[in-house]
């Protein structure tokens, strides 16, 4: 773990502005540098504020180091932008909803939703909705006690952010099925097999993942394309073989736009495509030089 850490840092050092700062982040909390995954989580996020997973992960670490202080600011980042779409909590709400052991967490994730819609004038209070949910579940008054229904699918009907929003128990009804969402996928970390690996080739799908979001798409493609030829699983083929297409439609893409402007970018330096050879020149010669030593 140490060389791939190592490894990380120098891609890093040679492009601040790569997102390979996050995978460097989580090996360093891993291998027991929390205050390390920390500084660089901040560093990376100065340059991409819009990295949600980084900003999560770096909310994870400051609170479990009792850093109140600066966890407090980060999430106050978020949770304005989170409360700012409170359809996502509906639909979160829904498809835990569609499930047996979820109904709890889809009525608090729909409470949220309906918060967030109400704003700071007329928000909702727990108390109320707990107390309109036991005078219904009574029967309001003490007399003929009503029938218990039971929500199989909660949801708040949607309200306008400039109308009131009552504090009625909303009725329950049943929600569509939906697939619970993806996880969120962390980039490409070098595989667990080159664990003990001393030796690092640069021919590796962080590479890879290096070169395609400086804009060399063929040179990324050129290396997936040795991977997928060397891949030891059909589950590891068909992910590759998913990137090499994507990469593929964005390099034809690329093509066709290029085209239009050939004109005016004759006689100009590729001064990205140097920047990158420059970058990797540097990283093979450390490398070099560290097997020597």
């Amino acid at each position: 773990m140490k060389a791939k850490i190592e490894w990380y840092q120098e891609v890093l050092e040679l492009e601040p502005s790569s997102k390979v700062f996050f995978p460097l982040a989580r090996l360093l909390a891993e291998n027991g540098q929390p205050d390390d995954a920390i500084a660089t989580l901040r560093q990376g996020l100065d340059r991409h504020p819009e990295f949600i997973e980084a900003r999560l992960f770096l909310i994870e670490l400051l609170h479990a180091s009792h850093r109140d202080d600066l966890r407090d600011g980060e999430v106050g980042k978020l949770a304005r932008l989170l409360g700012a779409y409170p359809g996502f909590w509906d639909a979160w709400s829904a498809c835990l909803a569609a499930g047996d052991k979820g109904r709890d967490t889809a009525l608090a994730l729909a409470f949220l939703a309906a918060s967030f819609r109400s704003g700071a004038q007329g928000a909702l209070s727990w108390t109320s909705v707990i107390e309109h949910g036991l005078r219904a579940m009574l029967g309001g008054n003490g007399a003929d006690p009503a029938p218990v229904f039971t929500p199989t699918a909660p949801t708040v009907p949607p309200v306008s952010p400039a109308s009131p929003v009552s504090t009625a128990a909303p009725q329950a009804v049943s929600a569509p099925s939906a697939p619970a969402p993806a996880a969120p996928v962390a980039p490409d970390a070098p595989d667990a097999q080159d664990e003990e690996e001393e030796h690092f080739s640069l021919r590796t799908r962080s590479m890879a993942q290096v070169l395609a979001e400086q804009g060399d798409l063929k040179g990324a493609l050129d290396i997936y394309e040795e991977l997928l030829a060397a891949a030891g699983s059909d589950e590891e083929r068909a992910d590759i073989a998913g990137v090499i297409q994507e990469l593929t439609n964005r390099l034809k893409s690329a093509g066709e736009g290029s085209q239009r402007q050939q004109a005016a970018d004759e006689g100009q330096p590729l001064q990205g495509k140097h920047k990158l050879i420059h970058m990797l020149e540097s990283l093979a010669e450390r490398l070099e030089a560290r097997a020597q030593g």
